[in-house]
């Protein structure tokens, strides 16, 4: 009889044991299910927070490109406008020949040397030909 009651204490303390065991299992699983998630959340916030930037930087281009100073400066890179009234000088120097389109500069003096008329340019001989801009670039 002690031998039976002996078995049914240790059966209950294995079983207490199994069960103590399998939810402290269950407490780490848990754990590291939210460590790993929280990781992932920094990740993600790092990563919003990148994307803000990038959009904050991409209104400000948009914003400037809405303001009349981007348009100005586009018309004057990329279509070689001027401004009513402004005059347009054409450096000549040594390279007249050589150089199918002398550097524009802007200005407004009256001194026109070392300047080449604007139909000076137009006429150069080499300013249809695309290998001769290739052979410039290179030599």
């Amino acid at each position: 009889m002690i031998n039976t009651m002996l078995k049914k204490s240790n059966l209950k303390y294995l079983a207490i044991s199994v069960v103590l065991l399998l939810i402290s299992g269950s407490f780490v699983t848990s754990t590291l299910d939210i460590l790993r998630n929280n990781q992932r959340l920094q990740e993600e916030q790092a990563s919003v927070k990148a994307l803000e930037q990038q959009k904050s930087a991409l209104e400000q281009q948009v914003a400037y490109k809405k303001t009349q100073d981007f348009v100005e400066e586009s018309a004057r890179n990329d279509l070689n406008m001027i401004k009513p009234g402004e005059r347009v000088y054409v450096v000549a120097g040594s390279q007249v020949a050589a150089a199918p389109t002398p550097a524009v500069k802007s200005a407004s003096t009256d001194s026109n040397e070392g300047f080449a008329s604007v139909e000076e340019v137009k006429n150069h001989p080499y300013l249809d030909q695309n290998w001769y801009y290739w052979y410039r670039l290179f030599f």
